[in-house]
C-alpha cells in the first residue's frame, strides 16, 4: 500500500520526527535561568487614561514606588500630531523628562504601528487619506520626532514600528516591507549614534525577516491569550522554543531582547469592563511569578513587561496590590544594572 503512496510515508515520517523533537524539547528542556536580567516596562499614557487613571501619577508611581528605570515609550502619531502639520509634544516631553531626571533609559518607538491597542495609531485627519499619502505624512512626521529627542541621553534606541511585518488585525494597512525599510533609512540618516530596533511576534512568523534590517530585535512572549470563540488558549511552547528561535536569528541580528512579556489580561475591549475573576484568568500574582520564571529560562537578559498601568489600576482603584507587590523586587537599583551595549561603538547594519 505504501509503495503506491510514497508521499504518505514522507508525511508520516516528518510528523513523527516533529513529534519526537517536540517531546524531547519539553522533557529535556535545556534552558537555564538567566542570572543577570535588566527589567523594564512599556508605558502608555493612553492605556492609563483608558483605565481611568491619572497618567502622570501612574508613571510617577512606576518610577518612585516600584523604582523602574528602563522604559519603552512611544511617540504615538495620533497623540503627537493631532492635526495635520501641528505637533504637540508636551505630554511625551513630560514622560521623557521625568525618566531622564531619575537616570532612566528609554527605547523610543516611532512610526504608525506602535505598542498598545489599537495596533496602529493613525490620527483622525489621516484616516481618509490614500495609503501613499499616509506614508508621505509618516515620512514627514518621523524627522520631527527624532529631532525632538535626539539630544536626550536617556534615549538609548529608536524602535521603528512594532511588529511591522506581521499581518495585523484591525486598523492597520497590510505590511509593507519596502516602506518599513524607508523608515529605517530615514531614522538612520538622522541619528547614526543609536541602534535601530524593531519587534516581532515571539510565537508567529520568522524573526529573521525583520531582524535583518536592525541592530536590536525585540520579541513578544504571551502565555495565555483570548480566542475569538470567547475561550482562552495557552501557548504550548517551552522556554527552549524562544531560546532556539533567538539562537538561529543571531546570524542576522546579534542582540535580541524580550520587548513585551505578558503581564496583563488580553481581552476584547478594556480590561476594566471584565469581571475581576476574568481579568485574573490569564494574569494574577501567582501566574505572574510563574510567567517570570518561564521568561528567565528563555535566555534573554533584557525583559520589558506590559501592564504596569493595569497593576496600578488594581492597586489604586480596587485595593488589590498583589501583582504590584510581586513586581517590586524586580526593580531596585542593584537588580537593574545599566543596559549592556545600549549604544555600541559599532553596529551591525
Amino acid at each position: 500500500m505504501f509503495k503506491k503512496h510514497p508521499f504518505a510515508i514522507i508525511s508520516i515520517t516528518i510528523l513523527l520526527a516533529a513529534g519526537i523533537f517536540w517531546t524531547i524539547l519539553y522533557l529535556l528542556d535545556f534552558s537555564v535561568p538567566e542570572e543577570k536580567i535588566t527589567y523594564g516596562v512599556t508605558f502608555s499614557k493612553a492605556h492609563a487614561e483608558a483605565l481611568g487613571l491619572n497618567w502622570k501619577e501612574t508613571l510617577t508611581a512606576a518610577l518612585d514606588d516600584l523604582g523602574i528605570r528602563h522604559f519603552r515609550l512611544a511617540a504615538y502619531w495620533d497623540d503627537i500630531e493631532p492635526t495635520d502639520d501641528h505637533f504637540a509634544f508636551e505630554d511625551l516631553d513630560w514622560q521623557v523628562n521625568e525618566i531622564t531626571k531619575r537616570g532612566g533609559t528609554i527605547i523610543m518607538g516611532v512610526g504608525e504601528r506602535l505598542p498598545g491597542w489599537p495596533e496602529c495609531h493613525t490620527p483622525d485627519w489621516a484616516q481618509e487619506l490614500e495609503r501613499g499619502e499616509q506614508q508621505q505624512k509618516i515620512m514627514q512626521m518621523l524627522p520631527v520626532v527624532i529631532s525632538q529627542y535626539e539630544n536626550n541621553p536617556a534615549i538609548i534606541r529608536w524602535q521603528v514600528e512594532n511588529e511591522p511585518l506581521l499581518p495585523s488585525v484591525e486598523r492597520c494597512a497590510p505590511p509593507d516591507e519596502n516602506f518599513f525599510k524607508k523608515e529605517l533609512a530615514l531614522v538612520e540618516r538622522m541619528d547614526q549614534t543609536r541602534p535601530l530596533m524593531t519587534t516581532v511576534s515571539g510565537e508567529f512568523g520568522p524573526w529573521e525577516d525583520a531582524g535583518q534590517y536592525v541592530d536590536v530585535l525585540g520579541a513578544s512572549l504571551y502565555r495565555t491569550v483570548w480566542k475569538s470563540d470567547a475561550t482562552y488558549s495557552d501557548y504550548p511552547f517551552p522556554p527552549a522554543f524562544y531560546k532556539l528561535r533567538a539562537e538561529t536569528t543571531r546570524d542576522v541580528v546579534p542582540r535580541i531582547v524580550l520587548s513585551e512579556l505578558q503581564a496583563e489580561p488580553w481581552l476584547p475591549g478594556q480590561a476594566l469592563d471584565a469581571p475581576r475573576a476574568e481579568q485574573y484568568r490569564p494574569v494574577n500574582a501567582a501566574l505572574f511569578e510563574k510567567t517570570l520564571g518561564y521568561a528567565r529560562k528563555t535566555g534573554f537578559d533584557e525583559i520589558y513587561f506590559s501592564g504596569v498601568e493595569w497593576w496600578y489600576w488594581l492597586k489604586t482603584k480596587h485595593n488589590e496590590s498583589a501583582i504590584w507587590d510581586v513586581a517590586r523586587p524586580l526593580f531596585p537599583p542593584e537588580a537593574n544594572p545599566p543596559l549592556a551595549g545600549a549604544i555600541p561603538a559599532t553596529m551591525s547594519r
